[in-house]
């Protein structure tokens, strides 16, 4: 077992179950989004932002506060040609 950074230890659900992640890996996941991702959204709240992780989303609802959607929900907003 991987030793936690500290004493900070994040419980994250995930498909497999419940995932431990050590704050290192947390901090880089924030680092790397910081770097144009999240400055991007936060210049233009109202653009659609396709993210179909669950984890994905939360982390641009959480840093961001904008809702990422999933593809699916997108392709059930569009017209059938029938």
């Amino acid at each position: 077992m991987a030793q936690p950074v500290g004493d900070h230890i994040i419980q994250r659900l995930s498909a497999s179950g419940v995932r431990t992640i050590y704050l290192a890996e947390h901090e880089l996941s924030v680092a790397l989004a910081e770097r144009v991702l999240l400055p991007a959204v936060r210049r233009d709240p109202s653009v659609t932002v396709v993210a179909d992780g669950f984890s994905c989303r939360e982390q641009l609802r959480q840093l961001a506060s904008v809702r990422g959607r999933h593809l699916a929900e997108l392709l059930a907003t569009v017209p059938t040609l029938a």
